[in-house]
């Protein structure tokens, strides 16, 4: 599916009441399995915040194309050798799995 086609099936999971004039009154949750907000422009995201998003989620974003192999593999061992376990999916993995729930 290309994200177009993902963007315009997209559905928030609340209705909103609106007045006359377009200012909202109220809102309702409709979906209670799980929250889906409307869609947040990048430029309306402070550029400080979008680097700690993707320091705290993908340390290594701009050092590899969609999957961070060193990553992985160090995840892979530790989850095989420790009780503790610890993910490797990179902000590219996690878009791609919320656009197609059937790659997690």
């Amino acid at each position: 599916m290309a994200f177009e086609d993902f963007k315009e099936q997209y559905q928030i999971s609340e209705a909103q009441l609106l007045d006359r004039h377009g200012n909202r009154v109220d809102e309702v949750r409709l979906d209670f399995r799980e929250r889906r907000l409307e869609w947040t422009k990048l430029d309306e995201i402070a550029p400080d915040l979008l680097k700690m998003l993707l320091y705290a989620e993908d340390r290594n974003f701009y050092k590899h194309a969609g999957v961070d192999w060193t990553a992985l593999l160090s995840a892979g061992i530790k989850n095989l050798f420790l009780d503790k376990t610890r993910g490797a999916s990179t902000v590219t993995m996690q878009l791609a799995s919320f656009i197609e729930p059937r790659l997690k």
